[in-house]
């Protein structure tokens, strides 16, 4: 076997080994629902549902994205312990200064959130654990260690869920039980991450003032992009919490998971189909095959698919709600139709999206997702207002259908295919 035969080949088991790992990790919580919502009321789901909306809000602001410039030097620096050691004080000092300002302005986020007052400085602990933790799992991507990563991951979730299931079944601990566990496992796994470090030689007792310019102006610039997806996201929760109630975001939250349960599948089928659609896209580009018209085939294959698939489940979610969800979760059912199509939406653009990545015209993609953002924002408050707070499904679906027509627009500008095979294949 040839040198490019053996990298193909380790590629392949490596997206093989990622897809799998993130399958399990994103699934053990989705199979745990049925459990969860028999022993959690709807304010305990909301509760929990705001503690994933803080802990997105405060995760670039402690990690001022140094984990993505960790991860870039490491192909492009000798001294690479020496930057991994400087971003690791750097990360320390901004934590400790969150715990600070959190305490200055708790009761503004609580009031926003309605999240415990109390337990708001748990948030930045935990942030700050999985930071350090993603550290480490971006060195061992890096370096190719696939299965040391998704095992890493795979046991981090496990055993979160373990703990949760131990504190709100045995001893009733409600959302506090949902909330320790994330705690208790964050600081177990950012303490084994230090020690693999550690052993790496990558933590010392050293500091660069020069990749410190270098790491905060790399991160920094992205904070708002990554916020923007975070609003995204977070956005209908927020005026949920605020226009109806902490109750109806728990049972919004359940509903929004069951319906996207398909981007489970969407993701992990992009992180395969991308890197063989690049490879196409570069024949065509060498002029070695021209297979435009069997790519956009099998795309339009794909969404008549993703569509399918998403109206099947629907229908099978409706019918089995009663086994799947406690009694009190019964009316997550009017949000799962909406998600599921907006997750359909979502699905198209994963297979439009990588034409513009492969241009390297992510600026004009980052003004798409900006808009978007602001149009979501917007059109959830207004739908809320007018349809209640399954409005906010409502809004999902026309931003995704936005952002999907727009992106699929601009894959064509940047890189034109004969998506209109129905006239001529000439």
């Amino acid at each position: 076997m040839s040198l490019r035969d053996k990298l193909r080949s380790r590629l392949l088991k490596n997206v093989g080994i990622y897809t799998v790992g993130n399958a399990v990790n994103a699934g053990i919580p989705f199979l745990l629902m049925p459990v969860l919502t028999r022993f959690l009321s709807p304010d305990d789901y909301g509760v929990t549902a705001m503690l994933t909306v803080l802990l997105g809000i405060y995760t670039p602001f402690i990690g001022l994205n140094l984990t993505g410039f960790v991860t870039v030097s490491y192909f492009k620096k000798t001294d690479y312990a020496q930057i991994v050691s400087t971003v690791c004080w750097i990360i320390v000092f901004v934590f400790v200064m969150a715990l600070f300002l959190t305490r200055l302005i708790e009761g503004v986020i609580s009031e926003i959130t309605n999240f415990p007052l109390d337990w708001l400085w748990m948030i930045v602990v935990i942030c700050f654990a999985n930071i350090v933790i993603e550290i480490l799992q971006n060195f061992q991507q890096v370096r190719g260690e696939a299965k040391k990563y998704a095992l890493f991951k795979i046991a981090q979730t496990g055993t979160c869920m373990i703990i949760s299931l131990s504190l709100v079944i045995i001893l009733s601990m409600n959302w506090q039980g949902v909330v320790i566990a994330q705690l208790v496992t964050a600081v177990m796994f950012m303490s084994i991450a230090v020690i693999i470090l550690f052993r790496y030689n990558l933590l010392r007792f050293q500091f660069n003032k020069l990749y410190m310019y270098k790491g905060i102006s790399w991160g920094v610039p992205l904070i708002p992009h990554a916020l923007s997806g975070i609003f995204l996201i977070a956005s209908d929760r927020i005026f949920i919490s605020n226009m109806i109630g902490i109750s109806e975001v728990g049972i919004f939250s359940v509903g929004y998971t069951l319906g996207r349960a398909l981007e489970l599948i969407a993701s992990s089928f992009n992180k395969a189909y991308s890197p063989w659609l690049y490879k196409k896209l570069k024949d065509v580009d060498m002029g070695k095959l021209d297979e435009r018209y069997g790519i956009v085939r099998l795309t339009y294959a794909c969404i008549a698919t993703f569509v399918f698939l998403s109206g099947i489940y629907s229908i099978f979610m409706l019918c089995f709600l009663d086994y799947i969800l406690g009694e009190t979760f019964q009316e997550a059912s009017k949000y799962i139709c909406g998600f599921a199509v907006a997750t359909a939406f979502n699905a198209i653009y994963y297979l439009v999206v990588n034409y513009i990545f492969y241009s390297n015209k992510t600026s004009y993609l980052a003004m798409i997702t900006f808009a978007c953002s602001v149009i979501h924002i917007i059109v959830t408050y207004m739908f809320i207002s007018f349809f209640g707070a399954v409005g906010a499904s409502y809004a999902a679906v026309i931003t995704a259908g936005i952002k999907t027509t727009c992106t699929w627009w601009l894959s064509n500008k940047v890189y034109p295919m004969p998506w209109k095979i129905w006239r001529s294949e000439v």
